[in-house]
């Protein structure tokens, strides 16, 4: 998150103005890459602490959108929705990978 961060404010003192207008489109779509990198990472391991610390990071984001500078709401709701999602997708890769120890540890005890 820290580096998407870093990027997008680095982008903003760069770009032209006129890219300023679609600043919330950009945002979420960046948004949409931080969620199928998180659940990717999340799904492949099968653990939860990829998406719980990307989830972490897009909590603050979403604070940060909420009550700071640059105030963008639209960006705020996006950042929590992909938490949530990265949570959900999280709990559902480690409850699939502890049925699949549990399957290989009964098929191994017959």
């Amino acid at each position: 998150i820290a580096t998407v961060a870093n990027t997008a404010a680095w982008l903003t003192q760069i770009a032209p103005q006129s890219w300023a207008q679609a600043a919330d489109a950009w945002a979420i779509g960046v948004l949409v890459v931080v969620l199928v990198i998180g659940a990717a990472a999340a799904w492949i391991t099968g653990r939860i602490a990829p998406a719980l610390a990307t989830a972490w990071g897009l909590a603050w984001l979403a604070v940060g959108r909420l009550t700071g500078e640059p105030q963008s709401t639209p960006t705020a709701i996006a950042a929590i929705t992909v938490a949530v999602l990265l949570v959900i997708t999280g709990i559902v890769a480690v409850s699939r990978r502890s049925r699949a120890v549990d399957a290989d540890a009964q098929s191994t005890r017959r």
